[in-house]
């Protein structure tokens, strides 16, 4: 099993909210014309006759068409709502985020980057099976900051790399696996 890369993204909330109810809106009223366009596809591509668009996206996402829909919609989702600031070169990062003893003896800074690992603070349809990924709000963020800016000195290089990171973001804080 390979390791995935994580990314810190600045999210723009609106923007994601906005982007969410539309794409609930074309799958509520299975517009697949709207669906195609608003994710940037070809619909008779992506879409198959059979089945409503909402059905497509309750296949597991490693299943086709399923999985060019999910990928479609992470693309779409990242070009209108985040901006990506910070990306892994290290694989083991997100095990030393897990596991590192430093951060996990500071009760605080490990629930908070549980909840920034954690895809059930993620939209459906950004999360996959295996993969990390979440969002903490902006007064989570800066806490998380502060305390990982507290322990600099005792993290590793992949550690502060990712603290460096998170620091250039001013606002909610999104991290996706690759």
């Amino acid at each position: 099993m390979s390791r995935s890369l994580l990314s810190l993204y600045r999210l723009d909330r609106a923007a994601l909210q906005r982007f969410s109810g539309e794409l609930e809106a074309t799958l509520a009223a299975n517009d697949r014309v709207g669906l195609a366009a608003l994710l940037e596809l070809d619909g008779d591509a992506a879409l198959p006759e059979r089945l409503e668009a909402v059905h497509v996206f309750l296949l597991p996402p490693s299943a086709t068409p399923a999985g060019e829909l999910f990928d479609a919609a992470d693309r779409a989702a990242k070009k209108l709502a985040m901006r990506r600031v910070f990306e892994s070169d290290n694989p083991a990062l997100e095990g030393r985020l897990r596991a590192f003893d430093a951060l996990r003896e500071d009760a605080v800074a490990a629930t908070l980057v549980d909840r920034l690992l954690s895809p059930k603070r993620l939209p459906w349809y950004l999360r996959r099976p295996g993969r990390s990924g979440g969002w903490l709000p902006p007064e989570m963020r800066a806490e998380l900051n502060r305390r990982l800016g507290s322990l600099e000195s005792l993290l590793p290089p992949e550690i502060r790399s990712f603290a460096r990171g998170l620091a250039q973001i001013d606002g909610d804080a999104v991290v996706l696996g690759s």
